[in-house]
């Protein structure tokens, strides 16, 4: 927790509150058993973590970014290679397994209109996963903050709103023009949680999308001072 601190907490107020934070913990732990000691450092760390404690936020991302190693991008983008080639099997493997499909030949299966749908709304899927993955490069060449990093989220954003869309009216054609005599209560739950996750990931994507411009702007800002005290 103390390393959670430290890496949230403003470098310029850093050390008197984390002496204030250990000298607190040393007295508790005299007068209470170390388990309570630790919990009670737990506490007191969770509840410091507030604004007018807190770092800026462009300096936690850059230095989140820069503790990040060249190994470490590089497995999380075999990481997502593996979740596309996941994503790939299951959508091949998960048309055989319906009951519908023993009656059937591979290409009346795959040319199911709504399996057709599915497979051209899964463009948007992996369009943005592939978005994260060139975005690792640009933080393993240190290039994080800049005009490409900024596309890329943005573009995250704008696949995660249409791949929501595209759930949702998929979701609302089973639920009015399914068979009598299919459920689709199990479809429709899968469709509200990819939405929610959808709009989870946009959001996400927008507010990162503005730390990096924010972050950009900042740089070249601080670039343009270097330049000036030069000359």
């Amino acid at each position: 927790m103390l390393a959670f601190f430290r890496w949230y907490c403003h470098p310029d107020i850093r050390e008197e509150i984390e002496g204030d934070l250990l000298e607190r913990f040393h007295n508790y732990s005299k007068q209470n058993s170390k388990r309570l000691a630790k919990w009670f450092f737990l506490k007191e760390v969770v509840h410091l973590f507030r604004p007018s404690i807190i770092g800026n936020i462009h300096h936690l991302t850059f230095k989140l970014f820069s503790d990040m190693k060249k190994s470490s991008t590089v497995f999380l983008q075999v990481v997502l290679v593996l979740v596309g080639l996941l994503a790939v099997a299951i959508m091949i493997r998960l048309p055989l397994t319906e009951g519908r499909a023993a009656n059937l030949d591979l290409f009346s299966i795959y040319a199911d209109p709504f399996l057709v749908y599915g497979y051209l709304s899964s463009i948007a899927f992996f369009v943005a996963l592939y978005q994260p993955f060139k975005l690792l490069g640009y933080i393993r060449q240190n290039k994080v903050f800049s005009l490409n990093s900024v596309r890329t989220t943005r573009s995250i954003k704008y696949c995660a709103i249409v791949l929501g869309i595209l759930i949702v009216m998929a979701g609302l054609y089973i639920r009015i023009f399914h068979d009598k005599n299919d459920d689709p209560a199990g479809f429709i739950a899968i469709c509200i949680v990819t939405t929610f996750v959808s709009i989870v990931v946009a959001t996400a994507a927008a507010v990162f999308e503005k730390i990096l411009h924010n972050g950009m702007d900042i740089k070249l800002e601080n670039e343009q001072l270097i330049e000036q005290s030069k000359k």
